[in-house]
C-alpha cells in the first residue's frame, strides 16, 4: 500500500512538470504586441502549432541614426518555425510600415520593429541585445 502511494505521488509530480511552460516561451493572443529577445519562443494561445522562436541577428546594414548614408539598409534575422523550419526575414530599415511573414493557418506575424536601432556612437550591438516587437495577425 505504502509503495502505491509513493508510486501516485510521483507520477502526479511528474505529470505536473509536463505541464510547465518551456523556459523563455510567451503565449499571446492575436493583435497583443510582444517582444523576444534571442533564443526566446512565442506561440499563439491555444495552439502552439501557431508559433515561433526568435534565433538570432543574422545581418545588421540599417544607416545608423545621426548618419547620412547613400542606402537606408536593413536588418536580417533568423526565426524557427513551431514545425522545426527556418526562415530569414529582411525588415528594411526605410520601411514605413511594417514586416510580415506567415506562420501558417492564416496567421501573420507583424514585425514592428527590431531594437536597437544603430546609432553613429553606438559600435556594433551584441546579438543577445536586440529585441523583436511584433504582433500575431489574422
Amino acid at each position: 500500500m505504502r509503495l502505491t502511494i509513493i508510486l501516485v505521488i510521483a507520477l502526479l509530480s511528474l505529470a505536473s512538470k509536463c505541464k510547465e511552460e518551456p523556459e523563455g516561451l510567451t503565449r499571446v493572443d492575436y493583435d497583443q504586441t510582444f517582444t523576444l529577445a534571442p533564443g526566446e519562443s512565442v506561440a499563439l494561445n491555444g495552439n502552439d502549432n501557431l508559433g515561433f522562436r526568435f534565433d538570432a541577428i543574422t545581418a545588421e546594414s540599417r544607416c545608423p541614426k545621426g548618419v547620412t548614408c547613400v542606402r537606408a539598409g536593413e536588418v536580417k534575422f533568423r526565426v524557427t518555425m513551431a514545425d522545426g523550419t527556418g526562415k530569414e526575414i529582411e525588415h528594411p530599415a526605410s520601411a514605413r510600415k511594417s514586416t510580415t511573414f506567415s506562420i501558417g493557418d492564416g496567421t501573420l506575424v507583424e514585425v514592428r520593429s527590431v531594437d536597437p536601432y544603430p546609432t553613429s556612437e553606438g559600435g556594433r550591438i551584441p546579438n543577445e541585445d536586440y529585441r523583436l516587437v511584433a504582433v500575431f495577425k489574422k
